[in-house]
């Protein structure tokens, strides 16, 4: 499995924050049973993911975070958040940008294995969360 990230926002993500990225991405295919695919995360910022969310969704508005599933058996797909948003809602909920940012992806990958918005998908998010050790 081959975990690619490539930032294009103005701050960098440090080796701490990288890893626990992989982390997330490495317990959500654990706690789905997934065999183990590569796949791309693109950390943008607010401006950039406003356009593609317009591009790809029709919203003209800002997002936190877009999945990008490809169903391939060797490439799961593209995750790509905004890292000013994981900011911004970091302090809105009142937690670290780091559980924010985890949620992002754990968010994500649950979309890319199929998942919806519902109950099911919220506990899973919380148990990778966990798992991560990334605690509200």
């Amino acid at each position: 499995m081959k975990i690619t990230i490539q930032n294009s926002s103005r701050e960098s993500l440090n080796k701490k924050q990288i890893k626990l990225i992989k982390k997330v991405v490495v317990e959500s295919f654990k706690i789905y049973r997934q065999k183990k695919t590569d796949l791309s995360i693109y950390v943008v910022n607010n401006s950039a993911i406003r356009k593609l969310n317009y591009k790809h969704r029709g919203k003209n508005r800002f997002t936190d975070v877009l999945s990008f599933p490809m169903r391939d058996k060797n490439y799961l797909g593209d995750i790509i958040f905004s890292i000013e948003k994981a900011h911004e809602q970091s302090i809105l909920y009142g937690h670290t940008f780091e559980r924010e940012m985890g949620f992002f992806i754990a968010h994500s990958m649950l979309h890319m294995f199929g998942y919806e918005h519902g109950e099911e998908m919220f506990k899973l998010q919380e148990k990778i969360l966990q798992k991560a050790r990334l605690y509200r």
